[in-house]
């Protein structure tokens, strides 16, 4: 993204007709291009920014199938506990509206019900419209990004908080402490059945 300098973290301002939202994606079934990711996630000079970024990290490190992946991320920021947790919906509200027209609204993807009955909420290969959909959600963020500045001046908080969650990752290879956390969060949402 442009609309966060790398260095310092803090917010920049885009120019007019400057480039905004870019999109690469990447097929993790193949080993070249978990390479090629692996590159730019275990790289410290290149600063990367997600939101909601602790379950994308934790498949990074230890997915065994279809292929390897063993990424190690370092660098990452997710923007996400820059604005206290919101999810990416409520802060799309706060996103300049002219930065996210042509974008197909969130809730016409329907994953939940997909990944309740253990689907793939993509079809593989991925259609036009499906890559489509991937990356529309790189340009929400980009949107916010570039919209809101976090309440703290910068992303350097969220920056150190993503490092002691990459950290408690690394401690947990088996996944014990998430599977403890979406417990109680299933125990709270909806009791024990």
């Amino acid at each position: 993204t442009y609309a966060v300098e790398g260095d310092a973290l803090a917010p920049r301002q885009i120019p007019p007709g400057a480039p905004t939202a870019m999109g690469l994606l990447v097929d993790l079934r193949h080993q070249m291009c978990a390479n090629l990711l692996r590159q730019v996630m275990e790289s410290a000079q290149i600063t990367k920014i997600m939101w909601d970024a602790e379950t994308t990290c934790q498949s990074l490190m230890y997915q065994q199938h279809p292929c390897s992946l063993g990424i190690q991320p370092v660098a990452v920021v997710d923007a996400k506990i820059a604005f206290n947790n919101l999810p990416l919906d409520s802060m799309l509200a706060h996103a300049r509206k002219r930065l996210t027209r042509g974008l197909p609204r969130r809730d016409l993807v329907e994953t939940d019900a997909l990944q309740a009955s253990n689907r793939r909420v993509a079809a593989l290969p991925l259609s036009f419209l499906g890559a489509a959909q991937r990356i529309d959600d790189v340009h929400r963020i980009e949107a916010i990004l570039l919209s809101k500045a976090p309440p703290m001046g910068s992303y350097a908080e969220a920056r150190e908080a993503t490092d002691r969650m990459l950290g408690d990752l690394r401690c947990d290879p088996c996944g014990i402490r998430t599977l403890g956390v979406h417990m109680g969060m299933f125990e709270a949402s909806g009791g024990v059945k």
